[in-house]
């Protein structure tokens, strides 16, 4: 099942569309800073750190993904998959591996692409440290969790589109409910609870460690906790959900 996710996944046009869009917007990013880095007091961390947040890597993952997933189910495929013995989790689960692959992969076009061109333009990156690279890394967890939901999406609606909406628009609805939780109740620390805002925070800078370890073990439940509700969304979806 990897192995033919895989083959179909390096053959989408859609990756290679997502991550070609990845790039050019790295190096609109790094052009901006060179030119404007100094003015607005950007340096080569700065720079870094907002680099993956700024590339619209959220709503294209929340694009590809669903492409991916609901191929099959779309064109009936996969009950062509599960007539041969595999069953649905297994089905779903080498989708959700290839899924953290693929925006693994779009992460690190954005990161290559960013560096390279911001080594060329001059960006200064001697004040990078090690806490960086935690930030960096914390930051592609956002993305996994993003990839998730857009799985989840794609289980739940079966249809690309409506897959890709739910995936970009759902989020954002959640977003405005936690919203007016946190100015009902008076309480700043509800958003800290939601994955969403996790980017915003990474995005201010160098974080305390205490900081990154509460954004990390959140990231970490998301990513299990929308990997199982996936999992059991998939086994209790009656056969005839699946188009023909």
């Amino acid at each position: 099942l990897l192995k033919y996710e895989f083959k179909k996944t390096i053959s989408a046009k859609s990756v290679y569309i997502c991550a070609a869009i990845c790039a050019i917007v790295a190096i609109i990013n790094a052009v901006v800073v060179r030119l404007n880095g100094k003015s607005l007091g950007i340096k080569g961390d700065g720079f870094l750190i907002e680099l993956l947040p700024m590339s619209l890597l959220s709503t294209l993952v929340a694009i590809v993904i669903p492409i991916l997933v609901c191929e099959e189910m779309e064109s009936g495929c996969i009950k062509t998959m599960i007539g041969k013995g595999y069953s649905r989790s297994k089905i779903f689960f080498a989708k959700e591996i290839i899924s953290v692959i693929c925006t693994v992969f779009l992460v690190a076009i954005v990161l290559g692409v960013g560096v390279i061109v911001g080594l060329i333009a001059g960006i200064d990156f001697s004040n990078v440290t090690a806490k960086l690279f935690i930030n960096i890394i914390l930051e592609l967890l956002v993305f996994i969790v993003i990839a998730n939901v857009s799985i989840l999406s794609s289980i739940l609606m079966g249809k690309v589109g409506k897959a890709i909406a739910l995936a970009i628009f759902g989020p954002s609805v959640v977003d405005i409910i936690v919203t007016v939780i946190q100015l009902a109740a008076k309480n700043n620390t509800i958003p800290k609870y939601w994955y969403s805002n996790y980017g915003n925070e990474l995005m201010v800078g160098i974080l305390k460690n205490s900081s990154y370890a509460r954004i990390g073990i959140m990231l970490v439940v998301y990513i299990l906790l929308f990997s199982i509700i996936s999992d059991v969304g998939i086994i209790n979806i009656p056969a005839s959900f699946f188009i023909c």
